[in-house]
């Protein structure tokens, strides 16, 4: 089989396959009809298998011609999925499943800012080791550092100059 011959069996199973994604409608079939043309037993793949027995200087250009071929294919199986969920779609709207009077669901929300996702793995890495974490505030006032332990007003740590 020359390089030729191969070409045109290629465009005859992209025809071949477009005309069959087009007459499936339902999403599993259409998947099966994928697999029959670039599965591991598709048609494509046992054309593929030709490109062994052509000359060295030849199989560069079938192989392209072959990857050119699976991306028609491909682009054929999603041009026809969309139309088939766009029409579920429409057929789920018309037949009242779906509650469009609702509000929106909330989107997923990201991660936290990268500083907070490493303090939350340095305190996960510290309580493995048996430490706990304590909080305070971020601000020392004078309650939490003298009234709460109960110095007395003229304590001399209360002086602007030791503190």
């Amino acid at each position: 089989m020359d390089v030729a011959d191969l070409t045109v069996q290629l465009e005859q199973l992209a025809a071949q396959a477009r005309s069959e994604f087009a007459q499936v409608e339902r999403e599993p079939d259409l998947v099966q009809a994928k697999n029959h043309y670039l599965g591991r037993k598709g048609k494509v793949k046992s054309l593929g298998s030709v490109v062994a027995g052509l000359p060295p200087e030849q199989r560069p250009l079938v192989g392209k011609e072959i990857n050119r071929i699976k991306d028609l294919i491909e682009g054929d199986f999603d041009a026809r999925l969309g139309e088939l969920r766009l029409a579920e779609r429409d057929r789920r709207l018309l037949t009242g499943k779906y509650d469009v009077t609702l509000p929106g669901r909330g989107g997923v929300r990201g991660d936290g800012h990268p500083l907070v996702q490493i303090e939350d793995e340095l305190i996960s890495i510290f309580r493995s080791m048996g430490f706990d974490v304590a909080r305070g505030p971020e601000i020392e006032t004078d309650h939490h550092n003298f009234e709460s332990l109960n110095f007395p007003d003229d304590h001399p740590a209360r002086d602007m100059q030791d503190t």
